[in-house]
Parts: C-alpha cells; sequence; structure tokens
C-alpha cells in the first residue's frame, strides 16, 4: 500500500544520506551498512564529536609505534581501510590501518566521525578479555591503526558461503562455532557497563586456521550503555538489523544484538545470507511488511 512504500522510501532515503559507510569488500551482497547521516560541522553533534576526540589518546601500555612493524601481505581491504599480516616483536599480528590523515589533521564531519568510531573500538577493546572476543594489543593515532591477535582462518562469512569444495560442515562444528559467539556475546550484554556490538554478523566474526573456532571482532560501531540506558542511532548492516532500527527516535536495547544473532544463527544452517538475493530497498520493504527471512523445513531441531 502507499504508507508502506513512502515509509520504506523514507528508510531507503535516510540509508542513502550517508557520510562515512564502512564496507567488508562485499560488493553486490546487499549488505552495506547502514551509515551516520550527513551532519553540519558546527551542529551539537560533531560539537560533542570534536570535544570527545580533543581528550582522546592511547594510553601508553597500548601504544604501538608504526616503525616497530614489519608489514607483510594485504589480508583485505574496504571503506574503513586495509587490514595487513604483520610482524610485531616476533609474532604475526594484524593491522587495520584507517583510510585517514592523522586527527589533528582531520577537519570535516566524515573523517571525524570515523575517528569517533576508532575511539570507540579502542575504547571497547582495551578494556576486554573474553577467549571468544578477538584480542587487542595496541593501537596507534599517526598513523591511525588498531592491532590485534590474527586469526589465520578468516571470515566466518567466506568459509560458510565462499569455501571449496563446498564439504559438509558437521552439525557438531556449527553448534560449537554458535556457542562460542553467544558467550562472547553474554560477555559484552553483562559487563558493567553493558555493550552492545550493534553489527554482529559473519563478516564480523573470524576463525581459528582449522576453522574449529571463532572469535567476534570489529567493535568499531559498538556501544558502551551505562544502565538500562538507550540509543536512538543505527549503524548496522540491513540484512542483519533488528526491525526497531528502521524506526527514527527508536530506543535501541540488547535486543538488537539478539535479532542480529539470530540472523547469524541464520547463516550458520544455512550457509546462506540471510534474505537471499535481495538488494537493500528490497530487504527494507520486506521488513516493513513484517516479512522475515524464512527458516528452512530441513533445519534440524537442534536450532
Amino acid at each position: 500500500n502507499q504508507r508502506s512504500k513512502a515509509a520504506v522510501a523514507a528508510a531507503a532515503s535516510d540509508v542513502a544520506a550517508s557520510d562515512v559507510a564502512e564496507s567488508d569488500g562485499d560488493e553486490g551482497s546487499g549488505n552495506s551498512p547502514i551509515s551516520m547521516q550527513i551532519v553540519k560541522p558546527d551542529s551539537p553533534e560533531m560539537q560533542e564529536v570534536q570535544e570527545s576526540l580533543f581528550h582522546f589518546h592511547i594510553k601508553e601500555d597500548w601504544a604501538i609505534n608504526n616503525k616497530d612493524l614489519e608489514y607483510g601481505p594485504l589480508l583485505g581491504q574496504g571503506g574503513f581501510g586495509r587490514v595487513f599480516l604483520c610482524r610485531l616483536r616476533g609474532a604475526d599480528v594484524a593491522v587495520k590501518q584507517l583510510n585517514l590523515p592523522p586527527l589533528e589533521s582531520s577537519q570535516s564531519p566524515g573523517e571525524l566521525k570515523a575517528f569517533k568510531s576508532f575511539e570507540q573500538e579502542v575504547t571497547v577493546l582495551e578494556a576486554l578479555k573474553h577467549p571468544h572476543i578477538i584480542q587487542f594489543l595496541g593501537a596507534s593515532l599517526d598513523p591511525p591503526f588498531i592491532c590485534t591477535e590474527l586469526m589465520k582462518g578468516g571470515y566466518l562469512h567466506t568459509f560458510l558461503c565462499e569455501r571449496k569444495p563446498r564439504t559438509d560442515i558437521p552439525e557438531q562444528l556449527k553448534h560449537t562455532w554458535a556457542r562460542e559467539v553467544a558467550s562472547a556475546m553474554l560477555y559484552l550484554h553483562t559487563r558493567k557497563p553493558h555493550i552492545l556490538h550493534r553489527d554482529l554478523k559473519s563478516q564480523n566474526v573470524l576463525m581459528d586456521e582449522n576453522h574449529q573456532h571463532v572469535k567476534v571482532a570489529d567493535l568499531g560501531i559498538a556501544k558502551l550503555m551505562p544502565g538500562d540506558s538507550t540509543i536512538t542511532a543505527s549503524l548496522a548492516t540491513i540484512t542483519h538489523e533488528a526491525p526497531e532500527c528502521f524506526k527514527k527516535g527508536t530506543p535501541i536495547t540488547k535486543k538488537v544484538d539478539v535479532f542480529s544473532f539470530g540472523m547469524l544463527l541464520l547463516e550458520i544452517i544455512t550457509e546462506q545470507q540471510p534474505w537471499g538475493p535481495l538488494d537493500s530497498n528490497q530487504v527494507i520493504f520486506a521488513i516493513f511488511n513484517k516479512e522475515r527471512p524464512k527458516i528452512p523445513k530441513t533445519c534440524p531441531q537442534f536450532w
């Protein structure tokens, strides 16, 4: 009906009117994250970001000098920047280098917003210690990068959807992955203040070299949530986004991560992207019409 189409058009417009967009390099999958809306440089929101970044620094224990890194091959790239295999003090590590100038040179709202995301990821990661969350090793402001442990098995998404040959994955192994991600999310949600991931998907879950175990990664838009407070900004991936996130001004709670976890489980079960071949606008239209991805009839009882 006309009302639904108008709502979808408005939501799609919000998605298109973005200032900074992260990309995991999965073009054509209809999986581009919703990004920040255009913000005026002199707006209260930007003033708050500038004030926050003015006090931002890397703690001495976590500071890494770029000269101490031996850069190896490029592992991946996207709108956020590039990820390299590096050597640090004799060990293999992953370095996510941002496509940004040094902080003191960043002027545009887009650059400042991206640095704010960088600040959030560093702030969140340096406080976390869990066997199924990527281990933070340090960071730098000039050039801006984050250094983490190296997960040699790559992304869960790649293994699920693009592995060759397409050998069967044992159900017990899928159960292990699901439990490990659930354990990591429970850890985030029960911290004080609790933490929302806000972009849980298979592209943000990394695997060990033998593809037996997984770790949650990419906390660039994670949010510290004191008490039972809520947020109203949505930055997650459309295909994994909870329905309430598409409504402006709707409070967002831990339930958005629970919904995204459900979409991740569907990925693990089907070894396909949620919503299949639908593009972003088609997904939004389906959500506004209260449709949901179908659980296959062949789904094992365990799930």
